[in-house]
């Protein structure tokens, strides 16, 4: 039963590395009584490092540490679940590294909060694909709205090609057309 034990923990603790993930439980103060290994990958701490020293809230860096703190502290007043609250942490070694966290309460039998138990996934990945986005929008964006003399559009025509919208106009067709481009996307051709 130990071996089939330390076989779970094990097969548990390898993917939840792979998964960058950092599975968590802390008392209803917020201090760690269990962190897995996946911090080590994701964070750069040692689980003995963390549990029964510090406060899931000091990991995050000084400018955000307050903001996160008091969203989960009324999470846990409310013992609602946290459902993917992101926000970003600080490694060991102080890089930022965006985190989503989940979590339910875990409660004695009285009802009282006895702590809460969840995880943290690394979403730095994703977060700075959504930024690159963001920045190539905003790119595109202005040099479509200064085209001298012209302006840019993009229409769907639908799957029988003859629905037609615009999916994008830029600001030039305010100068050609006198209406704004909000006007003419409402404005079906």
């Amino acid at each position: 039963a130990e071996e089939a034990l330390r076989e779970s923990e094990a097969r548990f603790d390898q993917s939840a590395q792979q998964s960058r993930t950092v599975v968590w439980e802390v008392d209803a103060e917020g201090r760690f009584t269990y962190v897995s290994h996946g911090v080590e990958n994701v964070l750069g701490y040692r689980p003995d490092e963390l549990v029964g020293q510090w406060h899931f809230y000091d990991l995050y860096p000084a400018e955000n540490r307050e903001t996160v703190r008091a969203a989960m502290f009324e999470v846990f007043r409310r013992r609602d679940a946290i459902r993917n609250y992101e926000s970003l942490a600080r490694t060991k070694g102080g890089r930022p590294v965006w985190v989503v966290s989940n979590g339910t309460p875990r409660l004695n039998a009285d009802g009282t909060l006895r702590g809460y138990r969840g995880s943290n996934m690394d979403i730095t990945e994703r977060k700075q694909a959504e930024e690159a986005l963001r920045e190539s929008e905003t790119r595109r964006q202005a040099i479509t709205d200064n085209l001298p003399g012209g302006f840019v559009y993009q229409i769907d025509t639908g799957e029988d090609g003859r629905q037609r919208r615009f999916t994008f106009i830029s600001q030039g067709v305010e100068r050609l057309h006198g209406v704004t481009r909000d006007e003419a996307m409402a404005d079906a051709m």
